[in-house]
């Protein structure tokens, strides 16, 4: 995914984007967080709207930016019931 350098708007008007993960109501937020305020969850790593991130490392300059993700399973019995989630 292509940004411009440097980056160019400001808060979610800024290179958004996001990865949905499977068929769940998880969306890994992709924005150009670097020197851009924007809310803690809708900042780049976060889950978008529920869990800001957990390091701030994801705002960096747009050159040679990566992102790590690592999110626990729900877990649902035999009927579908939720069993447990992530806190």
């Amino acid at each position: 995914m292509g940004h411009p350098v440097p980056g160019e708007g400001q808060g979610q008007g800024r290179g958004n984007s996001g990865v949905f993960l499977g068929f769940t109501q998880y969306e890994v937020q992709v924005l150009d967080s670097y020197q851009n305020v924007t809310y803690a969850d809708g900042s780049a790593g976060s889950i978008y709207g529920q869990y800001p991130p957990l390091a701030t490392s994801a705002a960096r300059p747009a050159n040679g930016r990566r992102m790590t993700s690592s999110i626990p399973p729900r877990r649902f019995d035999a009927d579908g019931k939720l069993l447990s989630r992530p806190a």
